[in-house]
């Protein structure tokens, strides 16, 4: 597992500007989809977590100022992988959504929502609608008013985004983060 981690992070210096090549970015997809088998299994999911190693994929979710394929499918792939660690009703969830809680996950998804690609933006809005679905997710997003506004406003922007045609599960996604936002209320009262 060493040479995924390895291929993983030999990408960080190719970011700021991205140098990184369609092959380079290829061999990093691959190692994250070893990680992502890893993130799907119950018992190996847990050591993931455990080692904090999902921090290490933060640095591919910042957004780039011009469309860069290349970074855009790393970033998929990391959303993915990250996605699969949502899974917060098996018996490790709460220690995943205590480290995406803890790592700041929610703000690198919102730029993800904002400024990325639409696959990006709708992996990244299912993250943070699987967070917002947990009641300790709810409350860390509505902790403060900055927190709370920031995610309504960039739901709208990613509302004023979508195509005429837009994907409905996208929609569903968006729908969804409003409604639990909705809730605070409840939880506060």
């Amino acid at each position: 597992m060493s040479y995924e981690f390895q291929e993983v992070t030999s990408a960080y210096r190719k970011f700021s500007p991205s140098m990184l090549s369609m092959r380079e970015a290829t061999r990093v997809c691959c190692a994250l989809a070893l990680f992502q088998v890893l993130a799907n299994n119950p018992e190996t999911r847990r050591g993931l977590i455990k080692a904090k190693i999902p921090c290490y994929f933060y640095p591919f979710l910042k957004p780039c100022e011009d469309h860069d394929e290349p970074l855009e499918h790393v970033r998929i792939t990391t959303l993915g992988v990250l996605g699969d660690l949502t899974k917060f009703d098996d018996p490790y969830g709460s220690h995943a959504l205590h480290l995406f809680l803890e790592s700041e996950v929610v703000p690198l998804c919102l730029k993800c929502m904002d400024a990325c690609d639409e696959m990006s933006r709708k992996l990244a809005t299912l993250i943070v609608m699987k967070i917002l679905t947990q009641e300790r997710g709810l409350t860390y997003c509505c902790a403060t008013p900055e927190r709370f506004f920031a995610i309504v406003q960039v739901l709208r922007r990613v509302v004023e985004k979508l195509s005429p045609k837009p994907c409905l599960l996208h929609l569903v996604y968006v729908i969804q983060c409003y409604l639990c936002l909705s809730k605070i209320l409840r939880f506060m009262g």
